[in-house]
């Protein structure tokens, strides 16, 4: 089987799978769960590159902690050497101080919704799905996005 025929496998398999139309079964998007739901409309740009913002600072706390989930190359300014460890340390520090701001904002979110938009924002983002499989599901995935969004902006701050 060459690349040709695995790729039309593919696009027929997203087809099939997810309904989606001949042309955005061949988009990019269509390969994971936030993908589809912005070709689908159900998803803005922002909240889009939120999802993408989410995925990166996850993969760069997997870095620091030393996580086995961790499967990239190191962030930059994260080099070795006798004089890099020290700029290691700190940069981890900082990676961490930042993942624990953004599950806090959407711990506090929870709390404040009484749903588990946490869970949900990230199943959808790190595991490809959604929690509850209706318009609800979505809803605290977007909702959730947003929250980031704003995080993102500097438009919300934890409270103590």
């Amino acid at each position: 089987m060459d690349q040709a025929d695995v790729l039309s496998v593919a696009i027929s398999a997203r087809k099939r799978h997810y309904g989606l139309s001949s042309k955005d079964a061949t988009s990019v998007f269509a390969g994971s769960l936030i993908g589809r739901l912005k070709l689908n409309d159900l998803l803005d740009a922002a909240e889009f590159d939120s999802a993408c913002w989410l995925l990166e600072c996850y993969n760069r706390n997997a870095w620091a902690i030393g996580s086995p989930a961790y499967v990239h190359q190191a962030p930059e300014g994260s080099g070795a050497g006798a004089n890099c460890e020290d700029a290691r340390t700190v940069l981890a520090h900082k990676v961490i101080r930042r993942w624990e701001k953004i599950t806090s904002l959407l711990n506090q979110f929870c709390l404040n919704s009484g749903r588990n938009i946490l869970a949900a924002v990230l199943a959808a983002v790190l595991e490809d799905r959604l929690l509850e499989a209706s318009e609800q599901g979505v809803r605290d995935v977007r909702e959730g996005l947003q929250c980031l969004t704003r995080l993102r902006r500097g438009q919300v701050r934890l409270s103590a």
